[in-house]
């Protein structure tokens, strides 16, 4: 049997719904989710910027990190990166929301049924506790 070109020859391909690198969503709707996660990380970078934040925290009861001053020296030293992660991490956009969610779950999966955040410990030998004693003695 001999092959041979015949380049007058018409072939049809059905025509297909353009598809990603991994062929498997339509270019619009892979558009959509990472226009999606651009509006929700603008967002809430709008919402952190926008918010006010607050000194107090009435749930733990103490005062929260205010925003630290900056300077060239305290960049350079480090103290203003860290003390800007302790402003925003008491600053957080809906923190006591989050954190009473956190609550939530923590009681749920821990099955602690108090406010007081206890855990019960068997006693046990010496070597449990990296030769700590339980014993408290106030």
């Amino acid at each position: 049997m001999k092959l041979t070109y015949d380049p007058k020859a018409q072939v049809s391909v059905a025509p297909q719904e353009k598809t990603d690198a991994a062929g498997s969503l339509p270019r619009v709707f892979a558009f959509f989710i990472v226009l999606l996660f651009c509006v929700c990380l603008f967002g809430g970078f709008l919402v952190s910027a926008l918010d006010t934040d607050k000194t107090v925290s009435e749930s733990e009861n103490r005062a929260l990190a205010g925003r630290p001053h900056f300077s060239v020296q305290a960049v350079l030293d480090g103290s203003y990166m860290t003390d800007f992660e302790a402003y925003y991490t008491d600053t957080f956009p809906y923190r006591d929301a989050f954190l009473s969610v956190h609550h939530a779950l923590s009681r749920l999966f821990s099955q602690s049924h108090g406010k007081d955040d206890a855990v019960l410990v068997d006693r046990g030998d010496k070597d449990d506790f990296d030769g700590q004693d339980l014993d408290y003695e106030a």
